[in-house]
């Protein structure tokens, strides 16, 4: 679930702190946990960019939780595209499998246009062949309406903008 705040959190790292502690005293603890961008407020300094990005690091490093990904934001990528993010948390897009279900991240910020680019693309038609169709498509989305279809059989099947 991806929530967007409209007014600007005075206290961030407060309430992130608060989270996690919410988190890990949850009686039934999540299987994993994706952070879908926009980690850091963004800035042009390069020097301020990655303090942010260690502290948050740092403070999410207290999850207890078995898998915590990450994907970035344009706040976290779009500037550099995407080095900074990849020194701390490693590639902008990937796959994982959990219970039978193909997730997929894909990294639609890096390119500041918001292009995933033709190599993405290549990488990303070589993982979905052969893959059941039990997929689930993850992205941070910018604002823009995008019609997610997921077929899900036995969660959800239908489709949803967005």
């Amino acid at each position: 679930m991806r929530c967007r705040i409209v007014k600007v959190n005075p206290d961030a790292k407060g309430t992130l702190i608060k989270a996690i502690k919410e988190v890990n005293s949850l009686k039934q603890r999540p299987d994993f946990i994706v952070f879908t961008g926009d980690l850091t407020q963004t800035t042009d300094d390069t020097n301020i960019r990655k303090a942010r990005m260690k502290e948050f690091k740092q403070i999410v490093g207290e999850l207890d939780a078995p898998v915590v990904r990450f994907m970035p934001g344009e706040h976290d990528a779009s500037l550099d595209n995407g080095e900074t993010y990849k020194d701390f948390f490693g590639e902008t897009h990937y796959v994982f499998d959990h219970k039978g279900v193909h997730f997929i991240a894909i990294d639609n910020v890096s390119d500041p246009t918001g292009s995933i680019g033709d190599s993405q693309l290549e990488w990303l038609q070589k993982d979905l062949a052969g893959q059941n169709p039990r997929i689930l498509t993850v992205c941070n989305c910018l604002g823009w309406k995008v019609r997610w279809v997921l077929k899900l059989p036995g969660l959800w099947s239908g489709s949803r903008v967005g």
